[in-house]
């Protein structure tokens, strides 16, 4: 029965959240900065988002984050469903190109969880009709790849096809040169050019020799 009443409209609760959030910032029980932005383009359907894109419209700090939040493309969750602006991500761009630097804003907006302290964009170069990146950021480095019309999404190397052994096959060792990111001096992550399943850096320096 209980179940059947809280179906009704009236208890319409993405409509009741909404309001109680807007009345908790617009009497100042939190902050324009701590405001949970991503709480009403994700949690509280059409009430929220509409709450939302009337924020956007207005002007100053609060319209700059409210329309950050409507931009979201994946849910933030943490510390991160607070709206971050560009000032808020320590980024360097290898090489430096506005276009990219754009671009790659546009990404961090929309995944408020990356960057959480410096963090660098290296140009991997193009890779047919794609750009090729690497977002290095703690320890970690994360490929990204940048399409035509300037957007960037997560890359994803075409699988290897890996050949079989056959009665007339040539086998043998050879040494190939790769490509890796490296921090002062030190490689971190898997290679830059495997299309295929990676090794870590680690394990591929403790490897032993071939002869």
């Amino acid at each position: 029965m209980l179940a059947l009443v809280l179906a009704l409209p009236i208890f319409d609760f993405g409509a009741v959240s909404t309001r109680n959030q807007l009345v908790r910032l617009e009497t100042g029980a939190v902050s324009v900065d701590e405001f949970d932005y991503a709480a009403l383009r994700w949690d509280f359907g059409d009430a929220g988002r509409e709450a939302l894109a009337q924020l956007a419209a207005g002007e100053g700090k609060q319209g700059e984050l409210a329309q950050i939040a409507l931009d979201q493309q994946v849910r933030p969750y943490g510390w991160a469903r607070v709206a971050r602006r560009d000032t808020d991500f320590d980024l360097e761009i290898r090489p430096e190109d506005a276009d990219l630097r754009a671009a790659m804003m546009a990404y961090l907006r929309a995944r408020p969880y990356h960057c959480e302290q410096r963090c660098v964009v290296l140009d991997l170069g193009g890779e047919g009709e794609r750009k090729r990146l690497a977002l290095v950021q703690g320890s970690q480095v994360q490929e990204l790849a940048q399409a035509e019309d300037g957007t960037i999404s997560e890359y994803y190397g075409g699988a290897s096809e890996l050949p079989s052994l056959g009665p007339d096959s040539s086998v043998e060792v050879r040494r190939v040169e790769k490509r890796y990111v490296f921090i002062d001096g030190q490689p971190v992550g898997a290679p830059l050019d495997d299309s295929g399943p990676r090794q870590d850096i680690g394990n591929a320096l403790n490897a032993p020799p071939s002869e």
